[in-house]
């Protein structure tokens, strides 16, 4: 029984050993966080002129899929969804009730028509916004053709001598200055037509952000090795340690391995004139080294992948949760603003928690630029 006490405790001893040090150079599991719940998403706003990274809010799946395609975005202030509010053709129109009030039919211009006269139904509302305090997500020079997405703020910034006026009422709230940057929010999808004095037409066509994204092309991603594709999330580098960690200790001790085979074989081969010697029966030393260093390898793997995995599985009380139903040979994702498509799109810079059932038998749901099965 000796030596099997002298094993067991060799081994119980260097794993608690590694478990201290594995929590204190690693870091503990991240704890348990509340369930997702019903928050908007943070402002995802950029200043290289680049198309926002689309932000999704916890909404009632059948009001959502209801929805006008033209709802904004609930990380931007303005028009929400479902609201049956609709602004006039100038951001200081119109009475609350449809009426003109007496005195205010020549404020509102004759070429935006009357104050009291609603947007059209599928074309943009459009209201200037201070530039100062908003960080645009796109900035337009000129009396250009453009895509913006819906509730976004967008700054044109118009040279000296050129101007911007609205085509028609359908277009209105939007007057550009010659020499100045104006700041505009485009709340509901549509096209927006205007002109300069100069004889310049310009178009801008507001969309949701999800009409937009499904329309970008499949890009190769690249920045990948032999092993792994790019990586598109921030676990995926956790992933990639576990990955090459394994595969460096796994291939360095078969080559140690393999080299001490080699050489035994050739150094104690049968040879003609030598007598075979015993072997030796016990070596403590070489017994704890070949326990005590493979214990302390397995505990830090087992410790940093738990650690990845409770990191993974734990999603953030302000996660963005998407419905995923598979069957034989389809993936259906439905997104939280009730868009239905068999890609999955991602927000930049945003949990998302995958909420995952099948209409038939057990599907494997793998993706490799996230490193999620």
């Amino acid at each position: 029984m000796k030596p099997i006490i002298r094993y067991t405790g060799t081994v119980a001893v260097s794993a608690i050993v590694a478990f201290a040090a594995a929590a204190y150079l690693i870091g503990p599991p991240a704890g348990a966080e509340p369930a997702p719940q019903t928050v908007p998403q943070p402002a995802q706003t950029t200043t290289t002129g680049a198309v926002p990274a689309p932000t999704v809010q916890q909404v009632d799946k059948g009001a959502a899929s209801s929805s006008a395609p033209g709802e904004p975005r609930p990380d931007k202030p303005g028009v929400q969804a479902g609201d049956a509010k609709t602004e006039g053709p100038s951001a200081g129109s119109a009475a609350a009730n449809g009426a003109a009030t007496p005195g205010q039919g020549s404020a509102a211009g004759s070429g935006a028509g009357s104050a009291a006269e609603p947007a059209k139904p599928g074309k943009p509302s459009i209201a200037e916004v201070p530039c100062e305090g908003e960080v645009p997500s796109k900035t337009l020079k000129g009396v250009v053709n453009a895509e913006v997405e819906t509730n976004s703020v967008i700054k044109f910034e118009m040279p000296a001598g050129v101007d911007g006026e609205p085509d028609n009422a359908a277009s209105a709230g939007l007057t550009l200055k010659p020499g100045q940057a104006t700041c505009v929010r485009f709340a509901k999808a549509g096209t927006f037509l205007y002109h300069s004095s100069g004889k310049l037409h310009g178009a801008i066509t507001a969309r949701a952000w999800y009409d937009i994204e499904v329309e970008q092309p499949v890009q190769d991603l690249v920045g990948g090795n032999f092993w792994m594709p790019d990586a598109v999330n921030q676990t995926a580098e956790e992933s990639d340690v576990m990955y090459y960690s394994v595969l460096g200790l796994s291939a360095f001790f078969f080559t140690a391995i393999a080299a001490a085979i080699i050489y035994f074989v050739i150094k104690y081969r049968h040879r003609p004139g030598h007598k075979p010697q015993p072997s030796a029966a016990h070596n403590d030393a070489m017994e704890i080294t070949w326990t005590v260093i493979p214990t302390i390898i397995v505990v830090f793997l087992f410790w940093y992948g738990w650690r990845s995995y409770i990191h993974v599985v734990t999603p953030p009380n302000k996660a963005v949760e998407i419905d995923v139903l598979a069957w034989r040979w389809n993936w259906q994702f439905t997104h939280a603003n009730g868009v239905t498509d068999s890609d999955l799109h991602i927000p930049v810079n945003t949990p998302v928690r995958l909420v995952m059932t099948s209409k038939d038998v057990l599907h494997s749901f793998y993706s490799p630029v996230m490193r999620v099965k």
